[in-house]
Protein backbone atom coordinates (compact mmCIF):
# COMPACT_ATOMS: atom_id res chain seq x y z
CA UNK A 1 0.00 0.00 0.00
CA UNK A 2 1.41 3.17 -0.96
CA UNK A 3 1.73 6.49 1.29
CA UNK A 4 -1.26 7.81 -0.29
CA UNK A 5 -3.30 4.83 0.37
CA UNK A 6 -2.32 4.36 3.71
CA UNK A 7 -3.17 8.26 4.36
CA UNK A 8 -6.65 7.91 2.73
CA UNK A 9 -7.27 4.93 5.21
CA UNK A 10 -6.07 6.61 7.97
CA UNK A 11 -8.50 9.89 8.17
CA UNK A 12 -11.19 7.67 7.10
CA UNK A 13 -10.55 5.33 10.01
CA UNK A 14 -10.94 8.56 12.03
CA UNK A 15 -13.99 10.00 10.36
CA UNK A 16 -12.27 12.94 9.06
CA UNK A 17 -13.83 14.66 6.12
CA UNK A 18 -12.49 17.93 4.20
CA UNK A 19 -14.15 20.63 2.18
CA UNK A 20 -11.19 21.04 -0.21
CA UNK A 21 -8.67 17.89 -0.82
CA UNK A 22 -5.70 19.09 -2.95
CA UNK A 23 -3.70 16.09 -4.64
CA UNK A 24 -0.28 16.78 -6.39
CA UNK A 25 1.10 13.53 -6.73
CA UNK A 26 4.87 12.95 -8.06
CA UNK A 27 4.05 13.25 -12.02
CA UNK A 28 6.17 9.50 -12.96
CA UNK A 29 3.72 8.27 -10.45
CA UNK A 30 0.16 8.19 -12.47
CA UNK A 31 -1.78 7.80 -9.34
CA UNK A 32 -4.14 10.34 -10.29
CA UNK A 33 -7.20 8.24 -10.93
CA UNK A 34 -6.49 5.99 -8.19
CA UNK A 35 -6.47 8.81 -5.76
CA UNK A 36 -9.95 10.18 -6.85
CA UNK A 37 -11.22 6.66 -6.65
CA UNK A 38 -10.14 6.00 -3.29
CA UNK A 39 -11.13 9.74 -1.88
CA UNK A 40 -14.44 8.86 -3.11
CA UNK A 41 -14.54 5.25 -2.06
CA UNK A 42 -13.51 6.05 1.81
CA UNK A 43 -15.69 8.75 1.56
CA UNK A 44 -13.25 11.87 2.65
CA UNK A 45 -14.91 14.81 1.48
CA UNK A 46 -17.99 16.57 2.68
CA UNK A 47 -21.24 16.89 0.67
CA UNK A 48 -20.32 19.95 -1.23
CA UNK A 49 -16.53 19.21 -1.15
CA UNK A 50 -14.40 19.47 -4.01
CA UNK A 51 -11.16 16.94 -4.98
CA UNK A 52 -8.63 18.97 -7.30
CA UNK A 53 -5.66 16.76 -8.49
CA UNK A 54 -2.61 18.28 -10.41
CA UNK A 55 -0.87 15.42 -12.91
CA UNK A 56 0.73 15.95 -16.01
CA UNK A 57 -0.92 16.24 -18.88
CA UNK A 58 -0.13 13.53 -20.58
CA UNK A 59 -1.75 11.42 -17.77
CA UNK A 60 -5.20 10.47 -18.67
CA UNK A 61 -7.28 10.51 -15.59
CA UNK A 62 -10.59 9.29 -14.88
CA UNK A 63 -13.79 10.49 -16.02
CA UNK A 64 -16.35 8.20 -14.12
CA UNK A 65 -15.70 7.30 -10.53
CA UNK A 66 -19.74 6.65 -9.16
CA UNK A 67 -22.83 7.64 -9.69
CA UNK A 68 -22.83 10.51 -7.33
CA UNK A 69 -19.76 11.97 -8.50
CA UNK A 70 -18.66 13.94 -11.55
CA UNK A 71 -15.38 15.27 -13.13
CA UNK A 72 -16.65 18.79 -12.88
CA UNK A 73 -13.81 20.31 -14.74
CA UNK A 74 -10.91 19.81 -16.41
CA UNK A 75 -8.24 22.08 -17.91
CA UNK A 76 -4.71 21.87 -19.23
CA UNK A 77 -1.98 24.48 -18.57
CA UNK A 78 1.56 24.11 -20.09
CA UNK A 79 2.48 20.42 -19.44
CA UNK A 80 0.13 20.33 -16.37
CA UNK A 81 -3.54 18.69 -15.85
CA UNK A 82 -5.72 20.19 -13.50
CA UNK A 83 -8.54 17.67 -12.43
CA UNK A 84 -11.73 18.89 -10.16
CA UNK A 85 -14.34 16.43 -9.20
CA UNK A 86 -17.35 16.55 -6.94
CA UNK A 87 -20.70 15.11 -5.97
CA UNK A 88 -23.70 15.26 -8.53
CA UNK A 89 -25.57 16.52 -4.96
CA UNK A 90 -25.67 16.75 -1.59
CA UNK A 91 -25.17 12.94 -0.45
Amino acid sequence: MSDYEKAIVKLSNENIKFDYIFADPPYALNCSSNIALKVFEHDLLKPNGILIIESDESEKVIDNIDTNVIKYKEKIYGRTRISIFKYLEEH
